[in-house]
């Protein structure tokens, strides 16, 4: 397909281990590449696509859709604006049971990369990132694990100067999904589900301990398109908001761009090198 093609851009969406086999293959056939999360399975093929891309002059990028919906562009505009004072304490979970509509297939498959830390941890570490970067000075892990497995793990992120980023990731609960980021004069709510969100909450401090004004924004997704409805729509919430990564990848690419501004080349690999050391801790614990 890459080969033959008439196409511009190429988005891999096969199973987590052949990630870079095929995004290597589109590269090579010079097609641009947005990868669906995780970008590879270890940082090495994460660090080969990118340099291949940047070789080649092709953008190339991770699909984590969530930085693109409007209701988190503008609440991660509101952190960097100061609208919440200097963030203190980013939470966010995303847990879901996977075993809810019988046999999970892959997501218990160790040898395709199955485990929560693969498929939901990026949502949950993403916001902390997303606020405070991808060095913290300290990570603490810990979870469930079995044969080789993590079916849930917490993850607390311990930056200079007191902030903390608290990200919890799960296959076996339905959580409420919600992110929460804290600052010394606000807080903001992004509201379930969380990583596909459609409203924010601002909670404002107003003088006197606990009195706060609220705001709350709502961002109306785009409507299915009857072809979809007549074929029994998505399976998964808000999956029409898809089209903002993929108007954003087109935007970048016509503009020369090699990468995102909502979630850049640098931070998707801090991201995943942050997975790779929860992993480590998770397996010790085993």
């Amino acid at each position: 397909m890459a080969d033959h093609g008439d196409f511009d851009i190429m988005y891999i969406g096969t199973l987590h281990p052949f990630h870079r086999e095929h995004a290597q293959a589109a590269l090579e056939a010079g097609k641009h590449v947005l990868v669906e999360k995780p970008f590879t399975t270890t940082l090495d093929d994460a660090l080969a696509l990118t340099e291949l891309a940047e070789k080649k002059g092709l953008f190339i990028a991770e699909g984590l859709w969530t930085r693109f919906f409007p209701a988190v562009e503008q609440a991660l505009h509101m952190v960097r604006s100061g609208s919440l004072g200097e963030v203190k304490q980013v939470e966010a979970d995303f847990c879901f049971n996977a075993t809810a509509d019988g046999d999970a297939g892959v997501l218990f498959n160790k040898e395709l990369a199955g485990g929560a830390n693969f498929y939901v941890s990026i949502y949950s570490l993403g916001y902390a990132t997303a606020v405070f970067g991808t060095e913290p000075e300290k990570i603490i892990a810990t979870g469930h694990v079995q044969e080789g497995l993590d079916l849930s793990n917490v993850v607390v992120l311990l930056y200079a100067d007191g902030k903390t980023g608290i990200a919890i990731s799960g296959m076996h609960v339905e959580s409420a999904e919600e992110t929460r980021i804290s600052g010394t004069n606000g807080r903001i709510t992004i509201h379930p589900p969380s990583h596909c969100a459609t409203s924010t909450t601002f909670y404002g401090k107003l003088e006197g301990r606990g009195n706060v004004e609220t705001h709350t924004v709502q961002f109306d997704l785009p409507r299915n398109p009857p072809t979809l409805e007549e074929t029994g729509g998505f399976n998964f919430p808000n999956s029409i908001g898809f089209q903002y990564e993929a108007a954003a990848a087109m935007r970048c690419i016509h503009a020369g761009r090699r990468e995102t501004p909502q979630y850049t080349t640098s931070e998707m690999l801090g991201v995943q090198k942050l997975q790779d050391q929860v992993r480590k801790q998770l397996h010790e614990r085993e």
